[in-house]
């Protein structure tokens, strides 16, 4: 596979999938006109319920893994513990 810009294609020039983060897809859908709550939940919660871990990730609770990420109000990434 070879990375080109934010598409992965095949040797032979085959579209094989996207390299965008969920933070990129997170932010696309906010200004794609998705409400916060709903995008936060598709980049959270639901990856962790389709992999069958909600258990133990997508949300912060005690006990469960998570990164923080502190962004501005326009969506721009400041700090993440």
């Amino acid at each position: 596979m070879e990375k080109n810009g934010s598409r992965a294609t095949l040797h032979d020039g085959t579209l094989a999938g996207s390299v965008t983060n969920l933070f990129s897809c997170f932010q696309n859908a906010v200004s794609f006109g998705i409400p916060l709550v709903s995008a936060l939940k598709a980049v959270t919660v639901n990856p962790a319920k389709s992999l069958h871990m909600e258990h133990a990730i997508g949300q912060l609770l005690p006990g469960m893994e998570a990164d923080i990420l502190i962004l501005s109000k326009d969506l721009s990434l400041i700090a993440v513990f």
